[in-house]
This record gives C-alpha cells, structure tokens and sequence, in this order.
C-alpha cells in the first residue's frame, strides 16, 4: 500500500498495516537468546558488576557478556529494576538497557493517540502510528483501520463526511 503521508489532501488515501517485530526479554532467559558462547559460567570471586564495578558477590544477573548485581540491572533512563522484563537497545552509542516503556519510546514505537506500546500490528498514516483501533476520524468515532479510507486536512485524518463539511467551509 502506499504511503499515506505522501498522498495529496484531495484524495483518499490508505494507511500501511505494519507487523511489529519487536520483543522485549526476560532477565532469566536473556531475553530469549543463549549468551555467547553458551550456557551463562557463574562469575569467579574477582568478577565485579558492570554497572557499578563493585564485587558481584554471589547474587548476580548475566548481562552484556558480563554480570551484574540485581538491584544494578535498571533502566538507564527512568532507574527501575528490570531485573524480571527488560529490553535491550544496540544503537550507535552502544548496548542500553531500558524496561519496555523506554525502549518502545526510544525506537519510536507508541502509538500517537494513545502513547502506549506498539508491539503488535499498528498502522502507519500520515508520518504516525497508531493502534488499528485508534485511526479514527478527528471529528467523530469513526474507525479506518488498516484498511478503511481517509482524508487528511492540516495535518489530520477525516471521514468522508467531515472532509466534505470542512471542505465546503
């Protein structure tokens, strides 16, 4: 489907139905996938924690290639403990560690009426992205969809109706 931000006004235009493929983890499992080069080896007595370089002592959580203290594995943008779900974000400044509310954010992945997670299939109109059932009219409650036609006037979506009323102003 074409690309709604790219259409003219005067026409209707379809929104693009995207699957997201993001996933977040688990700190037991990491995040789904074995470490490198297998099974996670308890740290030695000298190993200390990436976070704040101190002895990891014998509580830890297998982190980066590395290991850190449990109450050390938080999300670097808000500092809540992700130590049960977390997500992790490689970009150009490295690996971060983030809980699933930064990371959906950080990869501009929330819905712009609602601003919750987009982590199932969304629709992309407009230079937007929306949970299926928050594409509406801007007037009314009129639902698009991913496969419903709307008008787009200054900036937002419009039914038939509402397009034609603003239209005719």
């Amino acid at each position: 489907m074409a690309d709604a931000s790219r259409q003219h006004t005067d026409r209707p235009a379809n929104a693009e139905v995207v699957k997201s493929t993001l996933a977040s983890g688990d700190a037991r499992t990491n995040g789904g996938s074995e470490q490198k080069g297998g099974p996670v080896i308890a740290p030695g007595p000298a190993a200390a924690c990436v976070r704040c370089n101190q002895p990891i002592g014998d509580q830890w959580v297998p982190f980066n290639d590395s290991v850190c203290h449990p109450q050390c594995f938080c999300c670097e943008m808000c500092g809540d403990n992700v130590e049960e779900k977390y997500c992790v974000l490689d970009d150009n400044d490295g690996r971060h560690l983030l809980c699933e509310k930064h990371y959906f954010e950080r990869t501009n992945m929330v819905c712009a009426r609602c601003r919750e997670p987009l982590d199932t299939t969304y629709v992309h109109a407009m230079g937007r992205k929306y949970h299926p059932d928050h594409f509406t009219c801007t007037a009314c409650p009129t639902v698009f969809g991913p496969d419903g036609t709307y008008y787009e006037h200054e900036g937002d979506a419009y039914c038939l109706y509402h397009y034609t009323y603003l239209v005719a102003k």
